[in-house]
C-alpha cells in the first residue's frame, strides 16, 4: 500500500473543483502520475496495490484500489476525471443535483449563446438541434467516471471518499493489515538494503508493507513530528537525489517485484 501526504493541497481541489485540462493549477497532476505509477504495468494493473491521498489540511482522504478501479486509463486527463469525480461526489446524493449543477457549470464556457443561458434558445432548428446535440454530449461526459444507482451517485468504482481522516489515524489503519511501515525521507537507509533484511517481506507479494510518500512539498514540520512519534516507523531513501514522488513508487515497485520473484 502507498499513502500519499498531502499537506498543501487547497480547498478548490479537495471539493474537486480543478479543470482536467489544467492539472498544473493545484498540482493536480502529481495526483495522477502517482496514481499511474502505484497501478499500472504494461497492459495491466497492479491489482494488489492500492494508494491513499491524505488531503491533511481538509481532513479528507482519497483510497484507489488496484482490485476495484474501471474504466481508468494511465493517461493523466483519465485519472483526473475520476478523482474529480470522487471528490465531487461528497457534496451530492441525487444525480440529478449532481448533473444540473456540472451541466451549468459546463455550459458557462460554452460557446452557443441559447447553451450558455442553460435551456435551448428560440432559434433555427439547426441551432437547436446542435445545442441539443451539445447538451447530450456534456451529460456524457458529466455521467463519465461515476456509478450511478436507484437515483443516487457514487464514487468511480476504486475510488473511496473518507471525511475526518487524518495522517495518524491512517497509519494506525493501515497497520492492522501489516507491521512494516516506511517513510520515504532523504535521509532514510537505502530500500534495497533494508527490503533484503527484511526476511517478513521476502518471498511474499508486493502489498506487504505501508510506504508513505510527500507530496511536490514535502512532509510539514508538524507531519515530521507525528511520524517521528510512531513507534516502528523506518525511514527509506530510493537514492541520494530528490525524485519526483511518482518516480519513488516506481523505483519502491521495482525493487518489490525483484523481491516477488
Amino acid at each position: 500500500m502507498l499513502l500519499s501526504d498531502c499537506p498543501q493541497v487547497s480547498e478548490e481541489v479537495s471539493r474537486g473543483s480543478f479543470a482536467p485540462d489544467n492539472l498544473l493549477e493545484g498540482r493536480v497532476d502529481v495526483l495522477c502520475r502517482c496514481v499511474t505509477s502505484a497501478l499500472y504495468v504494461s497492459n495491466n494493473l497492479r491489482r494488489d496495490t492500492s494508494i491513499w491521498f491524505l488531503l491533511s489540511p481538509w481532513g479528507y482522504s482519497v483510497q484507489v484500489d488496484g482490485d476495484a478501479v474501471s474504466g481508468l486509463n494511465p493517461d493523466e486527463k483519465t485519472v483526473s476525471l475520476m478523482l474529480q469525480r470522487c471528490l465531487q461526489v461528497q457534496d451530492f446524493q441525487d444525480f440529478e443535483a449532481f448533473e444540473a449543477f456540472h451541466l451549468k457549470f459546463l455550459m458557462d464556457d460554452n460557446q452557443s449563446p441559447s447553451i450558455k443561458s442553460g435551456r435551448l434558445a428560440k432559434s433555427s432548428r439547426n441551432q437547436q438541434e446542435a445545442d441539443e446535440r451539445r447538451i447530450k454530449r456534456l451529460k456524457g461526459m458529466i455521467r463519465k467516471g461515476v456509478t450511478v444507482h436507484e437515483g443516487k451517485v457514487f464514487a468511480p468504482p476504486g475510488f473511496t471518499f473518507h471525511r475526518e481522516d487524518s495522517l495518524l489515524a491512517r497509519i494506525e489503519s493501515l497497520r492492522a493489515t501489516t507491521n512494516d511501515v516506511y517513510v520515504l525521507q532523504e535521509n532514510g537507509r537505502f530500500v534495497r538494503d533494508l527490503l533484503d533484511s527484511k526476511s517478513s517481506l521476502s518471498g511474499t507479494s508486493q502489498g506487504s508493507g505501508v510506504f508513505i510518500i510527500g507530496d511536490q512539498i514535502g512532509f510539514s514540520a508538524e507531519e515530521e513530528k507525528t511520524l517521528s512519534g510512531v513507534e516502528g516507523i523506518e525511514n527509506i531513501s530510493v537514492g541520494p537525489i530528490s525524485l519526483l514522488a511518482s518516480q519513488c513508487i516506481t523505483i519502491i515497485h521495482h525493487y518489490l517485484d525483484l523481491m516477488s520473484k
